[in-house]
């Protein structure tokens, strides 16, 4: 018990690390568009160019970082092991330069997501952590893995706003009882930061349908182009039957501009289960 508040402070640093990510999201995708002050050139670029500038950036930046490209499964396997160590600035750094890679390479339109780098941010943060509980305030509260793992699954419980999801995710990779508790005080805590950073009325977007190409701040974005090019990206279809069009006609109520929330529900009900 007496050890909770230190993740309950782990938990909020997660949660402002999923903030972070979603606020970056933004900034480079609108940095591609050319809606950047100042930066205004970078519109210039056309859409097939734009995953190849977004994949120069990746090329440049690994040469310094190799840990931060691809799913980075293998640095998240180091840190959960302890066969390798790294220094606070060092993870710290790891934990920002995944950030913004990810950020860009969504930004820029390439094929990924970020389920994976959630976990690789959340690890790296919470191996940081425990290097600062430990070796500034003399804490001997568990190993630097349990952290790295709590870290990686609060991370992605607020990413996802997906706390139980995230527990139980984690918890099966595991199979260790004893970090139940301080995973679900930290999931919880990091989902709980993320509302209240976000409470400008968006943080009930589900990020499933966030980090998509929808924008719901676009202004003048046709939605019912958005939520044809979603199902049809996740269908595989060319095009979509009469029937389907009608029905998609019919959910939007002939609405151009709504909220995300309801496109979610939309694209739910035009995909089918499985």
């Amino acid at each position: 018990v007496l050890e909770l508040p230190v993740f309950f402070a782990l938990g909020i640093l997660c949660g402002v690390c999923a903030t972070s990510l979603r606020q970056s999201i933004s900034f480079w995708t609108n940095l591609y568009k050319g809606k950047v002050p100042n930066l205004e050139f970078m519109g210039g670029i056309s859409r097939p160019m734009r995953p190849v500038v977004g994949s120069l950036l990746c090329g440049v930046t690994a040469a310094k970082y190799p840990q931060v490209l691809f799913f980075g499964y293998e640095k998240i396997t180091n840190i959960l092991v302890g066969t390798k160590g790294d220094s606070l600035l060092s993870l710290l750094t790891l934990t920002f330069v995944k950030m913004q890679l990810t950020a860009s390479s969504i930004g820029s339109g390439l094929v990924g997501g970020i389920f994976a780098p959630s976990l690789f941010m959340g690890a790296t943060l919470g191996s940081a952590y425990s290097e600062v509980i430990r070796g500034f305030f003399g804490l001997n509260l568990g190993s630097s893995p349990t952290y790295a793992i709590i870290g990686a699954s609060a991370v992605l419980a607020a990413t996802f706003r997906a706390p139980i999801t995230a527990v139980i995710l984690l918890f099966e990779l595991t199979r260790e009882y004893d970090v139940i508790v301080p995973l679900m005080a930290t999931a919880a805590f990091a989902t709980l930061t993320i509302d209240i950073l976000e409470s400008d009325g968006q943080s009930a977007n589900p990020t499933w349908a966030w980090w998509w190409t929808i924008n719901p701040s676009g202004g003048g974005q046709d939605v019912k182009e958005a939520v044809l090019s979603q199902v049809m990206a996740v269908e595989g279809n060319a095009k979509l039957t009469e029937v389907e069009l009608d029905r998609l006609d019919e959910l939007l109520e002939d609405r151009r501009e709504v909220e995300l929330e309801t496109v979610s529900v939309v694209i739910r009900e035009m995909i089918p289960d499985g």
